[in-house]
């Protein structure tokens, strides 16, 4: 058994979460989209949910969610999205995106190509 006292309840470790706002200041978004085209030129012109998993290293239910509340447009609905490369380019360049944080390897793994891609420019 864990002594009274030892743990108190709303105390939480800093998050270790990552997020591309974390990266980029306010008025640098056109650098995240320049890096997403750079990552999507051998996708084609209309993406599905399953390309926006692979491209930006988010859960597919998180993607859906963006979808049906309208943070990504699409131009169809459920149960089949079709997302064309400009509403995923106007999407990373939201504050929504930039803040949006996960602790997924994917996503981390897209982080830090972002920032070697960065360096290289």
């Amino acid at each position: 058994m864990i002594p009274t006292g030892l743990l108190k309840s709303g105390q939480r470790e800093p998050s270790t979460r990552a997020s591309f706002s974390r990266l980029v200041t306010l008025g640098q978004e056109n650098e995240v989209v320049a890096f997403f085209q750079h990552l999507t030129t051998d996708h084609p012109d209309v993406l599905t949910v399953a390309d926006i998993v692979t491209i930006i290293g988010i859960g597919k239910s998180t993607i859906l969610k963006m979808l049906e509340a309208g943070h990504i447009k699409s131009i169809s609905s459920s149960p089949k999205h079709l997302i064309p490369k400009p509403y995923l380019f106007e999407f990373v360049a939201t504050h929504r995106f930039l803040a949006l944080s996960s602790d997924s390897d994917a996503y981390r793994e897209i982080l830090e190509s972002f920032e070697v891609w960065r360096s290289q420019k």
